[in-house]
């Protein structure tokens, strides 16, 4: 049996829970499919919100290149990600996120999201060589 691996809040995959207030989006299992759930706290800048939601949906087409079956059989609720995975799945969806800010209205929520997403992006994402 393998184990739930995948768990995202509002700062990627740290581990926070899908009720904690802060989360905006996390990927779930949903009547056996991987799915963007919606967390708790939906107030804030539209476009930030946007813009999370394809940091998450991201995560999914990621999984599915790998599973595409990963939530058949199981429960609806949150999914975790191992550790070694974790980085990976985090680099491609802070990069996701940013092509986002940067299409979007620059409202200042936004250019503070993108302040946090590039310092993660950075954290993730391995150094381009020169």
């Amino acid at each position: 049996m393998r184990r739930n691996r995948f768990h995202h809040g509002l700062l990627g995959l740290a581990g926070q829970k899908e009720d904690s207030p802060d989360t905006v989006y996390y990927i779930c299992c949903k009547k056996g499919r991987l799915a963007v759930c919606a967390g708790p706290n939906q107030s804030g800048d539209q476009f930030v919100r946007k813009c999370r939601q394809e940091h998450e949906q991201q995560h999914i087409t990621d999984m599915k290149c790998n599973e595409d079956d990963y939530c058949k059989g199981k429960p609806d609720g949150p999914v975790r990600v191992d550790a070694s995975e974790k980085a990976k799945l985090e680099c491609a969806g802070y990069q996701a996120q940013l092509k986002c800010l940067e299409n979007t209205f620059k409202s200042p929520d936004v250019r503070q999201d993108k302040k946090h997403v590039l310092g993660q992006i950075k954290k993730y994402c391995p150094p381009t060589p020169q």
